[in-house]
C-alpha cells in the first residue's frame, strides 16, 4: 500500500430508509464541540433537492450551570455568612430558589411576589423606615441571614427606595417566581405574606 492510499478517506456510504445512498451524511456524535444544537442537515451532499435525503437530528446539550451552584451546602453558607447585609440582599434575590431551599430567604406567596414587583407607595407604617440607610444596614448586620431577608421581603418597597433592597430586573423577577414554583412543586414550607 502506497503512503498516499493510506491516508486517502473515502466518506462511507450509507442506506437511507427510502433506499437512496448518502455520502458522508452521518450525525454528529455528542459531546462534538463542532456540533451544533437544533437541526442539522445534509445539503451539502452530492444528493440535494429531495426533501427525501435530508437527516435530520438533534442534539441535546445539557444546560450549563455556574460552577457555584456544584459547591456543597455547607460552604455556600459560609460564603454567605461573610456577605455584608447590601451584597447579601443582591445575592439573594439574584439566587432566591437557592437560598430559598437552604432556609436562607423566606417562601414567597403570589401576593407578597405582587407587592414586590409593582410600585406601589404604601406608607411607612414604622419610623424604624425612616431611618438612613446606613444605619439601617449597621443593624442588620447584626441579624441572622433569614432575618435579613424577611425583613426586606417585608419591606421590599421603602428599602428599595432607599436603595437597600436591588431594583428589579426581568431576570431577578423570574427568580423570585421560580421560588414559588419550586416551594408549589414539593418546596420549603412557610409564607413571608
Amino acid at each position: 500500500m502506497s503512503a498516499a492510499n493510506e491516508h486517502d478517506e473515502v466518506p462511507a456510504a450509507t442506506r437511507a430508509e427510502d433506499g437512496t445512498d448518502r455520502i458522508g451524511s452521518s450525525p454528529p456524535l455528542v459531546g462534538d464541540p463542532t456540533a451544533t444544537e437544533g437541526p442539522s442537515t445534509t445539503e451539502d451532499s452530492p444528493i440535494t433537492g429531495n426533501p427525501s435525503t435530508t437527516v435530520t437530528s438533534v442534539i441535546a446539550q445539557p444546560q450549563l450551570r455556574h460552577p457555584f451552584y456544584t459547591l456543597p451546602a455547607e460552604l455556600i453558607l459560609d460564603i454567605v455568612d461573610y456577605l455584608p447585609a447590601d451584597a447579601f440582599i443582591n445575592f439573594a434575590f439574584a439566587n432566591y430558589p437557592l437560598l430559598n431551599s437552604y432556609g436562607l430567604a423566606p417562601a414567597l406567596s403570589r401576593p407578597r411576589i405582587l407587592y414586590i414587583t409593582t410600585r406601589t407607595r404604601i406608607p411607612a407604617l414604622f419610623p424604624l423606615l425612616r431611618m438612613p440607610p446606613e444605619i439601617m444596614l449597621h443593624i442588620m448586620r447584626h441579624l441572622k441571614p433569614i432575618d435579613i431577608m424577611r425583613f426586606v421581603v417585608a419591606n421590599y418597597q421603602d428599602l428599595a427606595r432607599q436603595g437597600i433592597a436591588p431594583a428589579l430586573t426581568p431576570e431577578t423577577i423570574l427568580q423570585l417566581r421560580n421560588a414559588i414554583r419550586v416551594r408549589l412543586l414539593g418546596g420549603a414550607t412557610g409564607d413571608a405574606s
